[in-house]
This record gives structure tokens, C-alpha cells and sequence, in this order.
């Protein structure tokens, strides 16, 4: 998912669920519920690491070191 297409589902009231796939094998599921334009960073909220703001570019390929965003679930308002 781009940064802007994010944006717009955010901007709508949505959150979107995400699946982070480990470097070594397995995965783990994240929420988003926020992003800034101004330095394209995104709000997490994670089960495991809790809540943070990270580069969207972090996100999408080494969350946490060694994650990558594999999977988009969408949510209603």
C-alpha cells in the first residue's frame, strides 16, 4: 500500500490491520491509526512492542529489524 493510499483510509476513519512477516519465519498482526504528511510517519499500535510513530518506509520493509508488511486488512469507521 503506498503512503498515500493510507492517508486516504486514515483520513476516512478507518484503521487498517496489517500482517508483518518475520525474517525468520512467522507473523504478527499491527493496527494503524494515524499518519503525518509532513515527515511521513505512521502510528502503530502493536500487541507486542505497543504504541509508536515510525517512518512508513520502516514499516513496509524492516519493521522492528527484520519485518515486512505482507498483509492489508481493511476495517470499517
Amino acid at each position: 500500500m503506498l503512503f498515500r493510499s493510507a492517508e486516504g483510509e486514515l483520513a476516512r476513519g478507518y484503521v487498517i490491520g496489517i500482517r508483518i512477516g518475520w525474517s525468520g519465519g512467522g507473523g504478527h498482526f499491527i493496527a494503524m491509526d494515524g499518519a503525518k504528511t509532513s515527515d511521513a510517519t505512521v502510528h502503530l499500535e502493536d500487541p507486542i512492542y505497543g504504541t509508536s510513530d515510525i517512518a512508513y518506509a520502516t514499516l513496509v520493509s524492516s519493521y522492528q529489524g527484520s519485518g515486512s508488511w505482507t498483509h492489508t486488512y481493511y476495517t470499517k469507521p
